[in-house]
């Protein structure tokens, strides 16, 4: 009995060792008993593409939010209250729709923030309508609000420079987040603290020290749409052109040259959209917008980027309004729920 269960383990361990050698493609596996064909399990597995490299952007983004991911959901875990477990594993699909966005983005061809951001506002909604179910529960009311305002960190990724937008986004994670830290309770404050800290930050972080100007597209890549849309139905494109190309790069020698010609920075074409909750202006000269009451509500904000002489004019509650590096530009509001700042102006 000893030698059947030894020929057993040989057979399968031979078995596996001819799937990696380059038939499992098209290879049938046997059962242990000899003869007979494959279950649809084993057939299934021995067709599977054979991994392939993913993207440097995808692996910093796996080592550094991985491991406080676990730490984040452990804690929760042990949390009394089990509906913080159940809201925390949403802020899970959140990061998860985060990765799939940076893997999209370095694998397509370069589009523009408005498109790609109309493509993933569905799933933002459908995350905050997740977390709003939570809310009926008096006793994690703070804890599901600060997750809630953390949703706006799935933009970041389709932001041209997410550094000032991180910033404000982080700020308002905090505004419910303090009220949790104020219960001094030991659980309430780990578990908030493995959150923003943990995640939400250290997310920040890697984004902006990763990217001085948005996520490298891929000039041979395919459409966005078409390999994000793939990605969250659970398929698994591998970006290995763009790292082809970056090791081509790196074998070719550098001429060279003298001092470099000063050019002319193109244009950004100007841009008005709305990415989850918060209202993108950007490149405008000479414009005036007007927003009539219930166009904006108390929970989105306002962000007016690289501006010249133009104006904002808002009716009835908003949340916040960021001012960045424009010229002679004025936002009118009615009422501010929680900031207004000015960067650079």
């Amino acid at each position: 009995e000893k030698m059947n269960k030894f020929e057993e383990l040989l057979e399968r361990f031979n078995g596996l060792l001819n799937r990696f050698e380059g038939n499992s493609g098209s290879a049938t596996t046997t059962s242990a008993s000899g003869g007979g064909q494959a279950t649809t399990s084993e057939t299934a597995k021995s067709t599977v593409a054979k991994p392939t490299r993913l993207h440097k952007a995808v692996k910093g983004f796996d080592s550094v939010i991985n491991e406080k991911m676990a730490e984040f959901l452990t804690l929760a875990e042990k949390h009394s209250n089990k509906k913080i477990l159940e809201a925390s594993q949403v802020i899970k699909e959140m990061f998860d729709l985060i990765r799939n966005i940076i893997q999209a983005v370095t694998m397509s061809k370069g589009t523009k923030a408005e498109v790609m951001g109309e493509l993933v506002t569905p799933y933002s909604k459908s995350l905050d309508k997740k977390l709003g179910k939570f809310l009926r529960d008096p006793d994690i009311k703070n804890h599901v609000k600060a997750l809630i305002d953390s949703l706006q960190l799935i933009q970041l990724p389709l932001m041209h420079d997410p550094h000032d937008m991180g910033k404000e986004f982080l700020a308002q994670i905090d505004f419910f987040g303090n009220k949790v830290l104020m219960m001094r309770v030991e659980q309430e404050t780990k578990w908030y603290n493995a959150f923003k800290t943990g995640l939400c930050t250290t997310f920040f972080d890697y984004i902006v020290d990763a990217y001085e100007n948005g996520l490298p597209f891929s000039r041979e890549g395919s459409d966005f749409k078409d390999i994000f849309q793939n990605l969250q139905s659970g398929g698994s494109p591998a970006p290995v052109e763009e790292e082809k190309k970056e090791e081509v790069k790196k074998a070719k020698p550098t001429k060279k040259s003298g001092a470099k010609e000063d050019k002319p920075k193109p244009k950004r074409e100007p841009k008005k959209v709305k990415i989850g909750k918060v209202w993108d202006i950007s490149y405008y000269e000479n414009e005036t917008f007007e927003y009539k009451e219930g166009e904006l509500d108390m929970t989105e904000s306002l962000v007016v980027s690289v501006c010249n002489n133009s104006n904002v004019i808002t009716h009835g509650k908003i949340k916040s309004v960021i001012l960045n590096n424009c010229t002679n530009c004025a936002v009118v509001v009615d009422t501010i729920v929680s900031s207004i700042e000015c960067m650079n102006c």
